[in-house]
């Protein structure tokens, strides 16, 4: 790990940083979020491996005078510290720009459009008088095809729940990535690459489909 964590005092992973504007909001509703040092920890090391440079631009420092230099200090305050020279590991996304925070009131806001505006019982009798025309199929194979897809897609819900609550506890306590203590590290990569907000972005997703596929039921059944 290059950004190295240590010192004379022992700072924690929850201990804040800084805070920072967030880039999404309208002027009128601009929020600040709390960045903490195991965020900033986080965009140091794997996958991201942010240089001063990109963190500065992360936490909008880069038009201050002398902004890398003393964004620097504050680091080497804290006991963390990065190579001078060093490459970026990650292409650079527009979810690099986010903070967690900010990745997190994203994925809410998403799913709570979801939930509200997404027209699953219209999708689904749409498609259900679609397939009736195309497969006639019987109604029972139909049925079953929809519980069987239920039941997939309710088992890589769990699958991934299990392993976004053991990369959070994981993140919340060590600070650094931790990805040989977490079962699946590619998704905790994933996690990382997108702040939060891919795996609760997927959920919201999956619901929408789950929702979708009752809705499907219900036209069957009646």
């Amino acid at each position: 790990i290059n950004a190295e964590y240590g010192g004379s005092k022992a700072w924690h992973p929850m201990d804040m940083f800084c805070t920072v504007p967030g880039r999404l909001s309208l002027l009128s509703g601009a929020s600040k979020y709390t960045v903490t040092i195991g965020e900033v920890q986080r965009r140091l090391t794997y996958p991201e491996s942010l240089n001063v440079s990109l963190l500065g631009g992360v936490l909008r420092r880069a038009k201050a005078k002398n902004g890398n230099h003393a964004l620097r200090t504050q680091l080497e305050e804290r006991a963390i510290s990065i190579p001078t020279g060093r490459r970026k590991a990650a292409s650079v996304s527009l979810f690099t720009s986010l903070l967690e925070g900010e990745s997190a009131q994203l994925a809410n806001d998403f799913n709570t459009l979801c939930e509200k505006f997404f027209p699953c019982r219209e999708l689904a009798k749409a498609a259900y008088i679609n397939d009736s025309h195309r497969y006639h199929i019987a109604q029972d194979q139909h049925v079953q095809r929809v519980m069987t897809t239920k039941q997939m897609i309710s088992d890589m819900q769990e699958l991934m729940e299990m392993n976004v609550v053991k990369n959070n506890e994981v993140m919340n306590t060590v600070g650094v990535t931790g990805h040989n203590a977490v079962p699946c590290p590619q998704l905790m990569t994933f996690e990382l690459l997108t702040h939060g907000f891919g795996a609760s972005a997927l959920s919201a997703a999956f619901n929408v489909v789950q929702t979708y596929l009752d809705e499907m039921m219900k036209c069957m059944t009646q």
